[in-house]
Order: C-alpha cells, then structure tokens, then sequence
C-alpha cells in the first residue's frame, strides 16, 4: 500500500461533500431541488472514494479492483449527470405539478437515455471495454459505442448549463432568475473540464486527466448548488461588479430607505407614512390594525387589503411568501391568492396597538438579498417604534381628556345639585306665600325665569361638551334620557314662543 499525493484532491473534495451533506440536512428547505442536490452529491462521494481507493493501494494490478472501481466510477457519473439535467429543469422552468416536478414524460425523457447507457456499461464491453493504468491514474478503453457517453455527457452538461442560462434570464421572479445565476457560474468548471477532457483526448492528448482535475470542479459547483437551493435570500452576483446596473439600482434603493428612516418622525398622518413606503419600495402597501380593522392604502393596494383579519392575528414575525411555502402552505397559498408578497406585524401581541403592513408581489422584486432585508428591516423596527410613540402620546391625552371629563362630571353635579336645591326651596316659598301680593308673584316669576335661563345654559354647554350625545348628556348631568329630552323640548318651545306684545299704558 503506497500513498499518492494526488490523492489530495479527492481527500479535500470528499471532506468537504461531508460538510454540506450536514448544511443541507440541517437547512430548513426540504423540497425537490434539495432532493436532487443530495442524490447528485451522494453520487459524486462515491467517486471520491473510489478515485482515493485508487490512489492508495497497492498499483500492481489492473485487473479486478480497478475494473470494478472504474466501473462504478462511470455508472455514477451517468446518474449524477441525470439527476443535474433534472435539478436544471426543476430550476429553471416553472411546473405545473403540486411539488414542480416534470411531467411523467419529461422524467422518461430524462431518465431513459441513463438507463441505457447503465445497462451497455454493466453488461457488455460495448460502451467500456475495461480501464488501463496511465501514470498516476488510470483512464478508459473505449467501447464500440463509447461515443453514445460522450454524447450523453457532453449533451446532458451543455443542456444542463443552456437551462440555467435560460432560467437565470427567463424565470418569473427575482429570487429564482437569482438561484438559476448561482448554479450556472458554479456549473461552469465542470463543464469547461469535461469539454476539455474529451475534445484533448479525440486529438490524442491524454496527459490532461479527469481524474485530479474534476473533483474540485465538481466541489465548486456543490458549493454554490447548496447556497442557492438552500438559502431564501441569495447575494446578488452582479452587485458586486461596481459598473452593473444592479449596482447602481440597489445603490439608489439603500439611498431612498435611509431617506424615508430619517423621515418617518416628521410624518404627520399615517397615510403619509404609508405612501411613502409604497414609494421607495415600488409596491403596493396596505396597513391593517387596532382593535377594529381601519385602513391605510397605497397604490393598488385594494386586493392585498382584504387578507382576512384572523389570519393576521395569527402573524406575530415579517413572513415573506417565497420562503414559507413549504413551511406554511395554507398561509402561502393565502398570500398568493391575495397577492402579498409580505407581512410585516407591529406589536402583534399588543390588543390595542396591534397592526400589520402588507407589502404587493412587486415587493419581492425590489427586496431578495440579505443585504436588502437587512435594509428595509431597519426600516420596519424605526416604524414600530414610531407607532409605538404615537400609541403612548395618544394613550396620554386620551388621559387627559378622561380627567377633563371626570373634573366637569363633578363640576356639573355640583351646580345640578345647586339648581334642586334652588327649586326646592322655591317651592317651599311659593306654599308659604300663596295669598302674597300680586308684586310678590312677579318676582318669584322673574326668579323662575332666571332659574329656567340658568338650567338651559348648563344643558346647552353639556350637549355642546358632548357633540349632541344625549345619552352622554344625561349621564354627566345626572338625569334619565327621558327627562333630558323633556326639558330639551321645553327649551325648544321656550325659544319658538313669538314674543309677548308690549301694552302701553297712557
């Protein structure tokens, strides 16, 4: 047993296929790209193991380890070569079956021509007639129909790499244009190295070999397989090219959200501050909250409104519809019905300072990097904490008020109390002086009068104080509904009655 330095490659590719075997088990998006991914990375440890089997035994044979080994080495890449055209397909094109998958057709279409190949490669020496040691690896002897897999590789990787192309140009929101981006530039070294091994073999150059090279081709493009399939928000490639227009659109995008952060306290009206929003994100938004559902709308905002209340209460963290539809479908399917692209609660658990921003699909258009929500999550925490404020100020001067109110309850009892005890004691004058003077009689009259004036000021200032409420009238004057209405007709006749004509006496 010997051990080969060019083993390296194979060790380093094997232990880091390990590492993202873990990520991709502990990531929470479990769907058919994921599938797809772990299928095609299970098949590409396998060869790592073979190439580092190779690579340290004992190199005096050529006979059965390394035909067996060669042998499974080949019937591996045509499976993962299936399973990549699958995963682009997946990628790139939108399906109409409940998990996104091909229909039954697509999948023989793909699925067939590998089968074939396995069947010619396990029972025959037609595609492979064996493997023969070539300094420090081994390579191939070709077959009579050793063309069909150069055929199948090189058609399956360049339809694969033409997919994403098409997908990353084509796909119906930003986040999947995204995704297909990420796994072309990651497919590209394996495409570049397979196209090389075989046209430098047609030519009969075969000192350049597979073997040590297309390993780490193979980890690259693992690498950026499991960030795109398994992360919601993706970096922008192109934002990293200072003279991209995605560059300077988001630039411009970050500038209007800090500019709306630094504005939001000079905002006098909610509504201001909720077409401001839609402004700097370019979608429609909608507010919903307090204890009874009131409204504050911004561009075709009309639809997304109707989301149903109760659903809403249910919302207590930002969900965003892209990343929850596996997670929640019947949120999702909610969300997609309504077109809202995302909910944002302020103080969910809150009963009276409770509401919800809903964001158009638009939104996922503009927002779909980390750097991005991090942006615009920073403008979500500086409105709640200026909806807090305004809740507080409120919760004071309705306080306030609620003091006034008690202060003239009391002030109005008091002269109420006045006004009975005047009339009671009237009463008792009027029993005692029945047979008083007729001067006598004019004054208690003219003292009744200004008992009469006195009581309508009091009940005109109250009905004034409450906006025309009756009822609330009567419960800060101390009287049943009734009786206020009755003195209020009284007032009304008082001022209807024409003047009494004036006698002169000569």
């Amino acid at each position: 047993m010997h051990f080969s330095p060019y083993a390296i490659p194979a060790i380093i590719a094997l232990l880091c296929k390990v590492g993202m075997f873990y990520y991709a088990r502990r990531s929470k998006i479990h769907n058919l790209q994921t599938k797809l991914y772990l299928w095609f990375l299970f098949c590409m440890s396998i060869q790592n193991l073979l190439e580092i089997r190779f690579f340290v035994e004992d190199g005096s044979s050529v006979q059965s380890p390394l035909g067996i080994s060669g042998t499974l080495y080949f019937a591996l890449s045509i499976l993962a070569i299936a399973f990549l055209l699958h995963l682009a397909l997946v990628t790139a094109a939108s399906w109409k079956s409940p998990e996104g998958n091909l229909p039954l057709v697509g999948l023989n279409l793909v699925y067939l021509p590998a089968l074939v190949l396995e069947a010619l490669l396990l029972s025959s020496p037609l595609l492979v007639s064996g493997f023969e040691r070539m300094g420090y690896t081994y390579t191939r002897t070709p077959g009579p129909l050793f063309f069909l897999w150069e055929i199948y590789s090189v058609g399956y990787l360049c339809g694969t790499a033409a997919l994403f192309f098409y997908g990353a140009r084509k796909q119906s929101t930003r986040f999947r244009r995204l995704q297909n981006r990420w796994l072309l530039v990651g497919l590209i070294p394996i495409v570049v190295v397979v196209l090389a091994v075989v046209g430098l073999q047609h030519i009969g150059i075969r000192s350049f070999n597979a073997t040590a090279t297309l390993p780490v081709a193979i980890t690259i493009f693992l690498a950026a397989t499991a960030y795109a399939t398994h992360q919601h928000r993706l970096f922008d490639i192109d934002f990293f090219i200072p003279w991209s227009k995605v560059r300077k659109r988001k630039t411009a995008f970050y500038g209007r959200i800090q500019n709306l952060i630094a504005e939001v306290a000079d905002m006098g009206s909610v509504q201001k501050i909720i077409e401001s929003i839609s402004g700097a994100l370019r979608c429609p938004v909608a507010l919903v909250g307090g204890p009874t559902p009131s409204l504050a709308l911004a561009g075709d905002a009309f639809g997304i409104a109707r989301f149903p209340l109760d659903e809403l209460k249910k919302i207590d963290h930002i969900v965003v519809a892209n990343e929850i539809s596996a997670a929640k479908p019947q949120t999702y399917a909610l969300m997609k019905r309504h077109k809202v692209a995302a909910i944002v609660p302020f103080h969910a658990h809150s009963q009276s300072a409770a509401s919800w921003m809903l964001l158009g699909d638009a939104f996922s258009e503009q927002v779909y990097t980390p750097l991005d929500f991090k942006t615009v999550e920073n403008l979500f925490a500086r409105l709640a904490d200026h909806f807090l404020d305004n809740q507080l100020l409120l919760r004071s001067q309705l306080l306030e008020a609620r003091r006034e109110m008690d202060a003239l309850h009391t002030r109005l009892a008091s002269a109420w109390e006045q006004i009975e005890t005047l009339r009671r004691q009237l009463a008792e004058t009027r029993a005692e002086n029945q047979q008083t003077a007729p001067h006598d009689a004019t004054a208690r009259s003219s003292f009744d009068e200004q008992v009469a004036e006195y009581e309508a000021r009091l009940i005109a200032k109250t009905m004034d104080h409450c906006g025309g409420n009756v009822s609330r009238a009567a419960e800060l004057l101390g009287l049943s509904i009734g009786t206020l209405h009755d003195k209020l007709r009284q007032m009304a006749n008082r001022e209807s009655d024409p003047p009494e004509p004036q006698v002169l006496f000569v």
